[in-house]
């Protein structure tokens, strides 16, 4: 493909600034936010980041979050960064809020370097108006003007130097950049998880921007082979995950049966080796998994499957077709290590699922789970083409699941299906428009609900390496419809203002947008006052937006000694749990806030007993609704229940002395002292050994 002249070096200079400028600019309205929804997990909130450069070692080795008895993840970059934040300028959101914004601004710019770099015989305006779409697309104020999410923009930065360096090793062959690109990937997968769509996207990227042949996509005898081993793979697939392990061996000999086939002996003798190392795979796999080796890995067909893919390269001759697949199986080998290793030299990952946050952790039926991925796919397009509403977060049942009987599920699955069609069907002739349809789609897809249900079950920052595939496809479809033939054909006057006249206005929409909803993201109060009107269908923005109203209640208190202006408050926050329990009528935790909110500030203790029964009456092993529930029958002159409750709490937590000084002054408040012992004895027997407990029912 002819290269078209580049702009001159001045002109690139000045491109290069406004970028950078215009990308600062948008978020500069977050300077002076504070912190916000989930940023105590990584900011000087936490303890841990509070000490500096002394918490690096202990960040580097230990997990992600531990709260409340959960443990999980390990992302140690963006948390060090915070904490090498803290020791330089302590406890300052402003330094947090301009650094995310720096941060952002650097993406963008070494985005449109890549670009540029790619897309040398493309139009020029192309990557400077993709990345402008990007920088301004609102689905990114999650991950800027929420601190916690600056994991997502150094994540994407290194997932797009990973890219850059990979496809200069596939230009020069230089060792030192696939080397270095695959070490920047291992990065990028422990800064975040979202870096495995570059797995699929950086083959995708050399593919396309190399002079690979596509012969192989027309010949229909290679085709219909590269198919049959797409179907065995598959069909092998299945028969592991229902547990039949022979299953592999079985695809390797198949697989390199129907190799041998043809091709040239060189390539014969490749086949043959690599079955008999496959097989050595699979029956080292096998002794780990049946201990008779005694290595605790766990056990996953993925890398033994990917490195079958590069003979697609030897069956069809094309020696650049198997360098890409190479690529292919050493980025799957990477993040397969990046997200197995880690968790196996940390402790042992503890994560409570809840039905809130996505009932396909609980109901998996193929039924629901692929017709609830489809669905999610048609979520993440709508937000991606109007992003209009936003919300902190979504989950149950701002996306109700109900099967293949939805008509979206079916829309979507169709427009998708259209979308792909059109890609692979122009993937050929480097249509730009086809490149930026699957660099969305496989940024996407990991995060679509269709292999692991997604917290929330969308997330607007999962949009962040998805979002720039739209953005180059847009200004590509621009240039394609207003040009006569190829994309590097020079425009005339009027497709030229055409082309200016819409991608801006594009950019000014998305900036607008992107602008306003930073203030959204002031603080916890303003970004939950903002966002329940669009989120009334959430379980957890209803909950959120309770939490909230009764925050600003006691604040005012504490302010101002009364509560003019929130006098309303904790009748409102009632109501968002009300509405929170339409949604999910087993919400526990919905329960015993509307019970805490009767007990105290509208002393109606009787109500509240009932709502902490409720709550009880769910999860009796929630020792704070037992206690909760004890002091409110205690209030109501109820003992022997109040009795009971405080020795339920106790049995839920005995290393709880406030639940045993509970019981003790409720106790000393008894006259019959015959009901006294009773209580007394029946608390002794949960903790015998307990000698405060003892001291404090004596006096």
């Amino acid at each position: 493909m002819k290269e078209i002249p580049a702009p001159k070096k001045s002109s690139a200079r000045i491109q290069y600034v406004v970028v950078f400028l215009f990308s600062l600019l948008l978020y500069s309205n977050t300077f002076n936010n504070d912190y916000n929804i989930d940023d105590d997990i990584v900011t000087a909130i936490n303890p841990q980041i509070r000490k500096g450069f002394a918490a690096i070692p202990e960040i580097l080795s230990s997990p992600y979050r531990e709260m409340k008895g959960n443990t999980y993840g390990y992302r140690p970059v963006a948390k060090t960064t915070f904490a090498i934040e803290y020791q330089l300028f302590g406890k300052n959101p402003k330094a947090s809020h301009v650094i995310n914004a720096l941060l952002y601004a650097l993406a963008c710019l070494i985005t449109f370097r890549i670009l540029r770099k790619l897309m040398k015989s493309y139009h020029p305006w192309i990557p400077l108006t993709a990345v402008l779409i990007f920088a301004a697309h609102p689905v990114h104020t999650e991950a800027v003007a929420s601190l916690k999410n600056r994991e997502e923009i150094i994540s994407f930065i290194l997932g797009m130097c990973s890219l850059s360096m990979i496809w200069s090793w596939f230009q020069n062959r230089k060792p030192i950049k696939l080397i270095g690109g695959i070490l920047v990937f291992l990065l990028a997968v422990i800064t975040k998880q979202s870096a495995l769509s570059f797995i699929l996207i950086i083959p995708l990227t050399v593919l396309f921007f190399s002079e690979t042949s596509f012969d192989f996509l027309t010949n229909t005898k290679r085709r219909n082979l590269y198919l049959a081993i797409a179907g065995l793979f598959l069909y092998y697939a299945a028969l592991f995950l229902k547990g039949l392990t022979p299953a592999i061996p079985g695809f390797i000999l198949i697989s390199v049966a129907v190799f041998s086939w043809q091709g040239t002996d060189q390539q014969k003798k490749f086949y043959r080796l690599s079955a008999i190392f496959g097989i050595l795979f699979f029956v080292f796999a096998v002794l780990i998994r049946q201990r008779v080796i005694a290595l605790d890995l766990p056990f996953n067909p993925i890398p033994y499957f990917a490195a079958l893919i590069p003979f697609a390269g030897f069956a069809f001759r094309s020696r650049q077709l198997m360098v890409i697949s190479s690529i292919l199986v050493v980025l799957v080998l990477a993040g397969y290590l990046a997200t197995t290793v880690p968790p196996k030299l940390l402790p042992e990952e503890i994560k409570t699922s809840v039905y809130y946050e996505n009932p396909l952790f609980f109901d998996q039926s193929l039924n629901i789970q692929s017709a609830a991925g489809v669905k999610t796919l048609f979520s993440y397009l709508k937000l991606t083409i109007i992003p209009h509403p936003l919300g902190f977060y979504y989950g149950y049942n701002m996306v109700p699941f109900k099967g293949w009987a939805d008509p979206i599920v079916i829309i979507s699955l169709l427009l998708h299906l259209a979308m792909l069609a059109y890609a692979f069907l122009n993937f050929k002739r480097r249509s730009l428009i086809a490149y930026g349809t699957l660099f969305y789609f496989f940024g996407i897809i990991l995060w679509a609900n269709f292999i692991l249900p997604i917290n929330g079950i969308i997330a607007e920052r999962l949009l962040f390496v998805a979002s720039l595939g739209f953005a180059i496809a847009i200004p590509a479809l621009l240039i394609e419809r207003l040009s006569k033939s190829s994309p590097g054909k020079v425009l005339s006057p009027k497709a030229k203002n055409t082309f200016l006249i819409v991608s801006g206005i594009i950019i000014l929409l998305f900036s607008i947008k992107t602008v306003n909803r930073n203030t959204a993201w002031k603080d916890r109060f303003t970004l939950f006052a903002n966002d329940i009107e669009f989120l009334s269908e959430s379980v957890k923005a209803n909950e959120e937006n309770g939490i909230r109203l009764m925050g600003e209640f006691y604040l005012n208190i504490q302010k101002h000694k009364n509560i003019k202006g929130v006098e309303n408050n904790p009748r409102e926050a009632i109501a968002c749990f009300e509405k929170a329990l339409t949604l999910f009528p087993e919400y526990k935790q919905a329960f015993n806030n509307i019970g805490a909110i009767y007990y105290e500030p509208l002393k109606d203790y009787a109500k509240a007993a009932e709502y902490f029964q409720k709550s009880v009456d769910i999860d009796s092993s929630n020792a704070v609704a037992w206690y909760n529930l004890a002091c409110s029958y205690g209030k109501i002159k109820k003992d022997s229940l109040a009795s009971h409750a405080f020795i339920e709490a106790i049995r839920q937590d005995k290393e709880k002395e406030q639940y045993q000084t509970g019981l003790v002054n409720h106790l000393k408040n008894i006259n019959d002292s015959a009901t006294v012992r009773y209580w007394y004895s029946k608390a002794s027997e949960i903790i015998p050994a307990n000698q405060t407990f003892k001291q404090n029912a004596l006096k």
